[in-house]
């Protein structure tokens, strides 16, 4: 299936429709006075000029959509064309091009490990649809001919931008299975340290993420397969309990260390400040960041080390941590390991289901693949 790509100049004259505005008037706003150029498509809108257009069409709070949308304009190549691959260095020059004003969560700003611009949300969102299934894969994002989708009637009926808010949808998903396998190391350290941090910032405000178990889909009638599986079971009341039997212990061990009792409100803020620090992340090596994850979650008992700088109390509790509360340890595990089998579970029907509908030669191929790991992975000889 390929996804749809309107012509950067209609979503342009689209907008304008949306707006109200005439030729003339858009024109002004956007000081610039061959504004109709960029309708007819005879001169190309620079990127420099997205913040401009969103202001005038007054969609600020959607300039990643329509940074997005001229993202997959301008590198789509037509019908005929040869596909586009995008390396890192290519990426990250176009990066610099595209709008810096940070993205508006609203409520949920507080997850944020740090903010982001409206021109990396929707680089994001590209790759998310167009590149590797999970971040820190060594598979190019490559863009293929497509054709162009027809732009809708100017009636004012419907907003062009919806026809992209379903890649939010691509960018959870990719997000969502890059979690999956940094939580059993299988991505590169600079990536598991950002779930890491990201995990550790969850612990402070649970609530959307239960209230997201909470809502989950149930579809009656039919078992969901695969990754769509792994949502279906995950208990909210379960995981806002052990969040409070985390912070609870994680009070207790503050205070066996520094002889201060702590609330959680006061633990949760130390969090955030050791999640945030760029500088203490950035210094640790590799042996260092395993140590801290490991130790906070309850599963290494000496971890006596000096990291490179203070965090009163949680790198204190790193540094001269007593045991964790067994009862939760146990209880942690028992849950890893039920997520660890439904995780193996799940994927292995997602290669069947996909298999299942791959053309022989695409199936062969990956069987082949797969295989081709497998050996390595044993250290055995050539694949048969």
């Amino acid at each position: 299936m390929k996804f749809p790509v309107y012509r950067f100049p209609e979503v342009v004259r689209a907008l304008r429709n949306e707006s109200g505005l005439t030729v003339l008037q858009a024109a002004e706003l956007t000081d610039y006075g061959k504004y109709e150029r960029w309708e007819s498509g005879r001169t190309r809108v620079g990127p420099e000029y997205l913040d401009t257009l969103a202001a005038t069409f007054g969609i600020e709070g959607d300039l990643w959509l329509l940074a997005y949308a001229w993202l997959v304009d301008r590198y789509t190549p037509r019908p005929g064309g040869k596909p586009v691959e995008f390396t890192r260095q290519v990426l990250m020059r176009l990066r610099g091009r595209l709008p810096k004003g940070e993205v508006d969560f609203g409520e949920h700003g507080v997850l944020a490990v740090r903010a982001i611009s409206h021109g990396d949300l929707a680089l994001m969102c590209l790759v998310a649809r167009y590149g590797p299934s999970h971040a820190g894969a060594h598979v190019p994002l490559v863009l293929h001919p497509t054709k162009r989708t027809q732009a809708p009637p100017p009636d004012g009926s419907a907003y062009i931008l919806d026809r992209y808010t379903d890649v939010l949808g691509d960018l959870m998903r990719w997000t969502g299975r890059t979690f999956l396998l940094g939580g059993t190391g299988q991505v590169r350290r600079e990536v598991g340290v950002a779930v890491f941090r990201q995990t550790l910032l969850l612990l402070t405000d649970p609530e959307p993420f239960a209230s997201l178990l909470a809502t989950t889909p149930v579809r009656s009638g039919a078992k969901l397969r695969g990754l769509d599986g792994l949502s279906v079971g995950c208990s909210a009341a379960k995981f806002r309990r052990l969040v409070v039997r985390e912070l609870e212990d994680l009070c207790r061990l503050a205070g066996a260390v520094d002889g201060r009792i702590l609330t959680i409100e006061e633990m949760k803020a130390e969090l955030r400040a050791f999640v945030h620090d760029d500088a203490f992340w950035d210094g640790l090596s590799d042996l260092e960041s395993d140590k801290v994850a490991a130790t906070l979650i309850g599963t290494i008992g000496d971890t006596r080390w000096s990291p490179s700088t203070e965090h009163w109390p949680v790198t204190r509790i790193v540094t001269e941590l007593p045991e964790p509360d067994p009862a939760l340890v146990a209880e942690m595990q028992k849950l890893r390991d039920q997520l660890d089998r439904r995780r193996r579970r799940a994927i292995a029907q997602e290669i069947a289901d996909a298999a299942a509908m791959a053309s022989p030669a695409a199936a062969l191929d990956a069987s082949v693949r797969l295989r081709r790991d497998q050996t390595r992975a044993n250290g055995s000889g050539a694949v048969p």
